[in-house]
């Protein structure tokens, strides 16, 4: 492999993009090839980032911002950054995260660094770090005897992160490189300027990093009160001995998260006391039920779905156990969540990937799952969220076979221009992989006639996926789309698409 380009900020580029490479396939809104195709041509990427790096000509591109949901009717603001952008943005945190790790103390659990040698920038599992910081809490209660507890969490919390006083704060730490600092504060009030994002980019885990150090303050006024306290991300919650001690701790946190322009969310901020704390840390019942499962319980399956019958009959619906259990009916093959999902689906767009994944393998076996799918995606008046329309368009990908009505929709959502472009590269996948011969001389006639690169691409793609793609038509989209040059170059390769 040739040497890595250097560049005067020291950043490891190759290594950022490996990092970003694994993180990619799990991003809410993913990518149709999990940018397996710019792999060919990142040695042309990695010299360019270091010549604009040394003429300090970088600058990042303007992301697109992308509204996911967050329930029924609120949502969060997520920035989808070009690859180029999203590999410096991880070199950056590369640099500074050892030394963020090092000032974290034992009660924070999100985004936390595993030990590895050499040593890398990885973050542990997060699932896993969030069913330890549950456990945490419930020991704090039940073994450590904390009668009393505080939770809270700060309103949009990524969001409000000032960037100005975490830079002056990251410039405090130890042994960490003032150019680079400079670096990400340019390449964060960039992005803050040219969209209507504020605080840290949602999406790549290295922002999870950064927000974990913003909080420290928060941390350190807690450890001045005869209180314990467990932390993920922004979500906090507090034990004491009395009611009387939280309220002064919460008064203090509450004086220092507005030093740091931060809010604590009105709504979730509660005094607990006995059973309630329990309730507050709601994976005991899903514990037992999981250990059920995993030896055989026969009573377990039906605990299930009694689970996900009070998760969804509570007000407001409860997100987490509707998750877990749908997660589990599907390793059972129980289609009892189908008909609620199939009636709710305008109501739980947040679920989506979850409820997708759910209800694909009844696509071939219930006519009504795709009838109802389409009937969904046709009414203005229900698909308002391009995040759910996304992950049902992947649920028709992932069909054995789609009905004409099925195939025109995903084929309006294609040349719609209306539509958000990750909507239609994924209308695109969708038609490709259940293309007849006429599909595929649309979509070629298609692919002629579009201009916005992200689409040819996703035709292209989808040309490919189709079997309309021979090497030689190939040769001839690289000479005259050098954009597309790195897909080409991927798709003569034969890959297995990812899906």
């Amino acid at each position: 492999m040739a040497g890595t380009p250097e560049n005067k900020y020291g950043l490891d580029l190759r290594r950022a993009w490996a990092q970003v490479l694994s993180e990619v396939a799990r991003d809410k809104i993913p990518d149709i090839l999990h940018w397996q195709d710019y792999a060919h041509i990142w040695p042309e990427w990695e010299r360019t980032l270091a010549e604009q790096l040394n003429n300090d000509t970088y600058t990042p591109t303007r992301p697109v911002h992308v509204e996911i949901p967050k329930d029924a009717l609120a949502t969060r603001p997520m920035a989808l950054l070009t690859p180029l952008d999203r590999t410096v943005y991880q070199a950056i945190v590369d640099q500074l995260a050892p030394a963020i790790e090092a000032e974290l103390t034992d009660a924070v659990y999100s985004a936390r660094l595993k030990q590895s040698t050499p040593a890398r920038t990885q973050v542990k599992p997060q699932i896993r770090e969030w069913l330890r910081f549950q456990h945490a809490g419930r020991d704090l209660h039940l073994k450590d005897g904390y009668l009393h507890a505080l939770t809270t969490d700060v309103a949009s919390y990524f969001e409000y992160v000032d960037i100005e006083i975490l830079i002056r704060d990251l410039r405090s730490l130890g042994g960490v490189s003032a150019d680079s600092l400079s670096l990400l504060s340019r390449f964060l009030n960039e992005i803050q300027r040219n969209t209507n994002l504020w605080g840290l980019p949602q999406g790549p885990e290295c922002s999870a990093i950064l927000g974990n150090y913003y909080l420290l303050p928060a941390d350190a006024v807690l450890a001045m009160h005869p209180v314990k306290h467990v932390r993920f991300q922004d979500d906090i919650k507090i034990f004491a001995h009395s009611a009387e001690v939280l309220r002064l701790a919460h008064k203090d946190v509450v004086h220092q998260m507005r030093a740091r322009h931060l809010n604590l969310s009105v709504h979730k901020t509660k005094l607990l006391e006995g059973k309630q704390i329990l309730e507050a840390f709601e994976d005991s019942r899903k514990d037992a039920i999981a250990y059920g499962l995993q030896i055989g319980d026969d009573a377990a399956p039906g605990d299930l779905r009694s689970l996900f019958d009070d998760a969804t009959t509570s007000s407001p619906y409860k997100d987490r156990d509707i998750r877990f259990s749908v997660t589990r009916m599907a390793d059972l093959d129980d289609p009892y969540a189908v008909p609620w999902i199939l009636d709710h689906l305008p109501d739980v767009p947040y679920l989506a990937p979850q409820l997708v994944d759910y209800l694909s393998p009844y696509t071939a076996e219930d006519p009504a799952v795709e009838r109802r799918v389409t009937e969904y995606l046709q009414d203005p008046t229900k698909n308002l969220y391009p995040f759910a329309e996304l992950h049902l368009l992947r649920m028709y990908a992932k069909a054995p076979r789609l009905t004409h009505a099925s195939k025109a929709t995903a084929w309006r959502t294609l040349r719609d221009p209306a539509k958000e472009s990750f909507v239609r590269q994924f209308a695109a996948r969708c038609i490709g992989r259940h293309a007849s011969a006429a599909d595929i001389s649309q979509l070629r006639a298609m692919f002629g006639q579009s201009g916005e690169y992200a689409i040819r691409r996703a035709i292209l793609v989808a040309i490919a996926e189709a079997g309309g793609a021979d090497p030689a038509w190939l040769g001839t989209v690289d000479k005259g789309d050098t954009t597309l040059r790195p897909t080409c170059a991927y798709l003569k390769s034969k890959p297995r698409l990812p899906i």
